[in-house]
Parts: C-alpha cells; structure tokens; sequence
C-alpha cells in the first residue's frame, strides 16, 4: 500500500472507531434509565465498572480518534498498531474464556472430598433414599418450599402448587414430618436427620416446651445444610438458648419465612424472632409472589393455611407427589445427578457460544460488566416485612433482622457482586425504616470470617463459618441484656 493509501486508511479506520464508540454512547444515553438506579449517586458507588465501560470509555476513546485525526501519518500507524494489539489480547481472553468447559458440580464435590481426605457417596438423593427404604427406613429426599413450587402448574400466570389437599392446593412450607430426611451431601457424604412432627430439623420435644424464647427463620444454614447437628448454627445457638425452635428451611424466599412466621410461630409465640434474611431472599420472591397462597399471608389479615392442624393430609399430598415424581424421572427434587464416570463426560461436554465471543460476554460475566440493571422487588420486600413486624409484635414478641451475605464478599474484598450491593443498601434501610434491629454479618465476614469457611467454592458454611454465624447473634442479643431461659 502506497503511503497516500495508507494516510486515508488510517483516517477510515479512526472515523469507524469514533463511530462506533459514539453509537454505544448514544445508546447508553438514550436508555439511561434502564440503567440508573434511583438515586444517581449509587450509581457511582455501586455501578463504576459499567459505567466506564458504557459511557466513559466510548466517549473517551471516540473524542481520541478524533483528535487522532490531525496527528501525522506515522503517529496514527503508532496508535493503531497499539490498539490492534490490546483489541487483538482481549478478544484472545474472550476466545479462551468460551473454550473453558464449566467445572461440572459433581466433580467439584468429588474433587473437594478427595482433597479434604474425606470419603466420597456417588449416589444420587434418590439412590440413597431408595437404598435406605431397603433397609426399612421410609426415608425422603428434602423437598425445599420453593422446589416443591417450582413443579408446579401455571394458569393464567398464576403458579398453581402440585401439592392437592381435597383439591385444593397447599404450599409446605416445612418437610414431612417424622419421616427421615435425606438433605444433602457437600461433604462428600449423605447428610439425614429425621424431621419433627411438623417437618423440622428439631428434636421433636422443643414443641412440648412452654415459654419458647427464640425462633429462627430462614432458609440453608438455620435448616442444617450441609452439616451435622453438632457442626452447625443451630445447636451451637440452642446450647445458649435451650428453648430456641428452628423453623428454618432451605430453598425460600421472604414470602415462605412469613407463611412461616403466621403457620408456625404464631403457635409459640415467641419472645424473639431471628429472621435470617440471605442475599437471594429478595429474588426468591419473584417466584413465590406468583403464588396466590403464599400472597394471601401478605394481603389477607392473620390468614393460615392451617398447615400443623392438617399435617397428616399435607403429608400423604406431599409424599404421593414426591414418590410419583422419583418413579417418573429418577432423581431428587434438587437435581443432584449419580457422578459416574458416563454422566461426568456428558456434563464435561460444552459447546462455546462463538457469537457471544463478539461482545465480549464472557469478559463481561466474569467483571460483572452488565448494562441493564436488575430491578429487586423492594417494595413487595417492604410490605412483607412490615406485616412480619406487625405479627410478632401482636403476641409482644420482639423481630430481628440478620443480614446473611453471599459468603465470599468476606474472603475476597474485591468481589464484584453488582445487584447485590445496591440492593443490599436497600433492603437494611427498608429493616431500619419500619425499626426492626439489625444484625449485619457483612462487617464480621469482612473482620473475621475464618479461612476454611467453606468446603469448595459454592458450597455452604463450613462448621467455622456456621459457629461464627451463631456466635455473632448470641452476642448481640447477650449485649441487648437477653438473659437465656433454662
């Protein structure tokens, strides 16, 4: 190419950059709102990462293509030789980045077990609940509230729960009761415990005791997931607070934790409340307000479904839909999957997106670069916690509200985790605005969180994560003059 050629390429391909970034910006401007959060300010506190990759850096780079423009011809060739090769660095990212095979879940516990020293069960849920009916224990996987939901019917977009009492529909809101309870196997090894009367991980006498001081709600850790009794947060906090009942289970949102509250606590009465509030609660709830039965506990007065009162009835429901949906499709209501060595090659098995590659959706998943932003349900999540506060102080009890957050904001403090951390400001002004105290963990995980505090990434608390989980919550309530019952 002769140097007049080379002058006007050049000049081409700076005006096609300009054009470009001036197009992105453009649509950034125009679809702002789709992008602001409500007070401009928490965009630049919450948002920097997108916001300097969808306003400042088109605007900055098609200004300096511009200005480019009146340089020589020699300093132009300079400055494209140096984009082409960062243009060039970060697509060769984003290709490996779409080869890279997702490590499939079966082999991250498989590998977490071996490395741990730990024996590993490659048996499904199902495998192990049917492998413990042969030995004479009618066992049953865990069916969470909201996977048991999930299999449900849509009509007329209303979620129409599978669970049937006299035709009617139910949503549990706890486990079978007495039946032993096949939860989990992080560990490496199947995790059981059998459930009280009314679906619990309790010892069935904590519903003889009278005057029960504390009720724990909540989802995973409250529920035991996935330790034994002696690891977990749940017995560490009773060994301080004998009379505690634990109406945690895992797989709910702030709906389901209210069904409870009104099903369940309303029984007690107790003088405190733990609302254990995790991260995803809010998003939860995107699923359960498409419930008309879960929203009637929200708009309807003191409504029940009446669940303790016809627990007999909720079980046979649940237990015919549970054994139906194992004999039809073979596997827990999770999804856990036999990790054998033919179902480890099909999950190995991933196919790149190529056409992803082109705007850098990989690159961007992993900086968590997004354009839109994810809008939380805050007012659904507002009126959900004034009715909760509303109930307990009618039988004079007192409602706590702890923050849980994703655990790994305490061990990386660069973790980038953008809807979250503006709906996390949210939702503690949401708490403090109706005058429920507040435990926040995210100040102890950032301070303390100890090093082991989870098997592998992804899992849940480790028996360190859960006793520090427990311990800062009986500390609070010990320095808010709480004296423990015997």
């Amino acid at each position: 190419m002769n140097k007049k050629g080379f002058v006007n390429l050049s000049r081409l391909i700076l005006i096609f950059v300009c054009v470009i970034c001036f197009i992105i910006l453009g649509y950034g401007i125009k679809n702002f709102e789709n992008f602001r959060y409500e007070d401009v300010y928490d965009l630049f506190l919450f948002d920097k990462t997108g916001l300097i990759a969808f306003y400042v850096l088109p605007a900055l780079i098609g200004l300096s293509c511009l200005w480019a423009l009146r340089f020589t011809a020699s300093t132009r060739k300079t400055i494209l030789i140096h984009g082409a090769t960062i243009v060039v660095a970060i697509y060769a990212a984003e290709i490996y980045l779409s080869l890279q095979a997702p490590a499939p879940r079966g082999k991250i516990l498989v590998d977490a077990a071996k490395s741990g020293g730990r024996a590993f069960d490659p048996r499904s849920r199902t495998e192990y609940v049917l492998d413990l009916r042969k030995k004479g224990i009618n066992a049953y996987p865990y069916a969470g509230r909201g996977e048991l939901l999930e299999h449900g019917t849509w009509k007329n977009g209303r979620l129409i729960s599978p669970i049937k009492v006299n035709g009617k529909q139910v949503v549990p809101l706890a486990g079978i009761s007495g039946k032993t309870t096949v939860l989990c196997n992080e560990p490496g090894t199947w995790l059981t415990y059998k459930a009280d009367r009314y679906g619990f991980n309790n010892p069935d006498s904590i519903w003889d005791l009278k005057n029960i001081q504390v009720a724990l709600i909540g989802d995973s850790l409250p529920h035991g997931y996935c330790l034994p009794d002696e690891s977990h947060a749940t017995p560490r906090f009773r060994a301080t607070f004998p009379r505690t009942a634990n109406l945690g289970f895992a797989g709910s949102g702030a709906l389901e934790y209210l069904g409870t509250l009104m099903e369940y606590a309303s029984l007690i009465r107790p003088k405190i409340v733990i609302w254990i509030h995790y991260e995803n609660d809010v998003r939860d709830m995107e699923l359960e307000k498409s419930s008309d039965v879960l929203l009637k506990y929200l708009n309807k007065g003191l409504y029940r479904q009446k669940i303790p009162e016809r627990q007999t009835e909720v079980d046979s429901a649940t237990m015919k839909f549970i054994d139906d949906f194992m004999e039809k499709h073979g596997t827990g209501l999770l999804g856990e999957r036999r990790v054998g060595a033919p179902i480890l090659a099909k999950m190995q098995q991933h196919v790149p997106k190529y056409k992803d590659a082109i705007f850098l959706r990989n690159i961007r998943n992993t900086f968590k670069i997004y354009f839109r932003k994810e809008d939380s349900d805050l007012e659904l999540f507002r009126k959900t916690m004034t009715k909760a506060a509303e109930v307990v102080q009618s039988w004079g009890g007192k409602l706590y509200f702890v923050f849980r957050p994703y655990g790994d904001r305490g061990s990386d403090p660069f973790v980038v985790r953008r809807q979250y951390d503006y709906e996390r400001k949210q939702v503690l002004s949401i708490v403090e605005s109706i005058g429920m105290p507040v435990i926040d963990l995210l100040p102890v995980f950032k301070k303390k969180l100890p090093p082991m505090w989870t098997l592998y990434p992804g899992s849940h608390y480790t028996k360190a994560g859960n006793f520090l989980f427990a311990d800062t919550i009986i500390n609070r309530l010990a320095g808010d003059g709480v004296v423990p019952q015997p």
